[in-house]
Formats: structure tokens, sequence, C-alpha cells
């Protein structure tokens, strides 16, 4: 008798979160059933979906949410944020409030989990690149049609595209979301300023409360996770400065945060096409 193939790594396959020889190994252990499978998985994903109104979802999402301290509102000159109640955030966090969230790892290369994410341990001397498994994880999702499709490192974006972003803590407490783009812009996308607390939610991936379209700045948008040590501050306006630095330096692209020591952080780099 062949081994019955776990479900979690049959809707691993489906999202698109496998590498390409784990996708193989999944598939091949399916068989003939492979294609109908994962059909009878999409239908039931959409049915989730109309099973909850987006505001039923976004309720939820922001009571699991509410464990962090309330931060203010985010200023009204704030670029591209959509509400938690938008159709196709609240669609996505309906799979995941019904599933539950899948686990996720930090990967290199486009191996599963957090697409091409490193921990870069902060300091003057920014050292080699390293990854330890059970680091912290930030993912990037495009929303579209009421679906999901996860982003790994290096993919192709476009102006228009509506992302959400999620995060796992791991272990840490307190941690910020930035992102620069190929106008030189930094934007911070959690907490909602530099005042507000950056205390981080547990419990596998986390999505934040809003999603956003991208705007039309060329080349690239690079997202960064940063997170601190269990029991250490972090500083978000030192994060916010770091990004601002790195935003107009011309190896954006590829350098990591210069961060006080002791930071970590996990970066995404997406390029946009017009």
């Amino acid at each position: 008798m062949s081994e019955r193939v776990p479900d979690l790594s049959i809707e691993r396959l489906a999202r698109g979160e496998l590498s390409a020889p784990e996708a193989a190994r999944v598939r091949a252990a399916l068989g003939d059933d492979a294609d109908a499978t994962l059909r009878a998985l999409a239908a039931d994903d959409e049915a989730i979906l109309r099973e909850h109104p987006p505001a039923q979802v976004a309720a939820e999402v922001r009571r699991r949410l509410a464990r962090r301290e309330p931060t203010p509102a985010t200023p009204a000159g704030a670029r591209w944020w959509i509400p938690a109640g938008a159709l196709l955030a609240a669609g996505a966090a309906a799979w995941w409030l019904a599933r539950g969230p899948l686990p996720s790892t930090p990967g290199v290369g486009g191996s599963e989990g957090g697409a091409g994410v490193v921990v870069v341990p902060g300091g003057d001397e920014l050292p080699e690149v390293t990854r330890i498994k059970g680091d912290p994880v930030l993912t990037i999702d495009r929303m579209a049609a009421g679906r999901s499709e996860r982003l790994r490192d290096g993919a192709d974006v476009h102006a228009g595209d509506r992302l959400q972003l999620q995060y796992g803590a791991a272990e840490r407490e307190q941690g910020a979301i930035v992102s620069i783009d190929g106008r030189g812009t930094a934007t911070l996308h959690f907490p909602d300023d530099v005042t507000a607390s950056p205390r981080l939610a547990s419990g596998g991936l986390v999505a934040l409360d809003h999603s956003y379209e991208l705007d039309d700045a060329p080349q690239f948008e690079r997202f960064f996770f940063v997170t601190v040590p269990r029991g250490r501050e972090l500083s978000v306006a030192a994060v916010m400065a770091a990004a601002e630095a790195l935003a107009d330096a011309p190896a954006a692209m590829q350098q990591p945060l210069k961060l006080p020591a002791g930071y970590e952080q996990v970066a995404i780099t997406l390029h946009k096409s017009r």
C-alpha cells in the first residue's frame, strides 16, 4: 500500500510553496489523481471564500491582531494603503482563518517558505549572510480574483498589483517591516508609524491588517522584516533611517540595511515591469 500524502503537502503544492524537487515528489506520490486532487482543493478554497464575507473576516483579523498593543491610525498621506475590509485582502484572510496558517521557514534561492529570505545580523561591519531554520519569516502574496499567489524573491510584479504581507515572528517579540523602491522612497509598513509599538503577534504567519497596490516606481520594490532578539527593544526610527539611507544608495537592490548591532533582517526583492 502506498504511503498517504499529507494534506499539508498537497496544500503547499497547490500554493506553489514547494521547491521543484519536492513538488515533483508530491505529484508522483499522488499519481494519476494529482490534477483532480488539486482541482478539488481549489474548489474547496473558493467555497471557503464564499462562506466568509469580507466584513466578518476583517473583524476576525482585527481581533487576532489585537494581541499586540494598539497603534495610531495610518497618516492620511501614506501611499497606497488599502483597508483591511477590502475584498481581496479579506478574501485571503478568509482562506488563512479557515484553513489555518501553513508553516513557513526561511529559504534561499527558491527553496520553500519565505522566498529567498536570509537573516543578516546588524552592525557596522556587515558579515556574510547566514540562515538558521526557525528564524523570522517574511512572505508576500499577490492578490487577484479572490485568490493569492505566493511571490518568491526575484519575482516580477507590475504597477497595480495588490500585495499582502505576512510575517512569522518565531521567538522575536519586536519587529518592523519597511520597503524601498526604485524611486528612492522608503515606506514603513509595520508598525503604523515610528512612534507606535513594534510588538509582534505570535502563532504562525500573521497578515498585516492592510494590503496595498503597487505604484509606478521603476525597477524594483524591496521589502525588509527587521527583528531583535527576545527581550531587546527595537527602534523603529533606526530601521526607517536605515531604509531611507539605502533607498538613496546606488546598490539599493543588493545591499542589506545597515542596522544597529544585534538587529536581524530578512529581505525579498521584487522586480518591477511597466
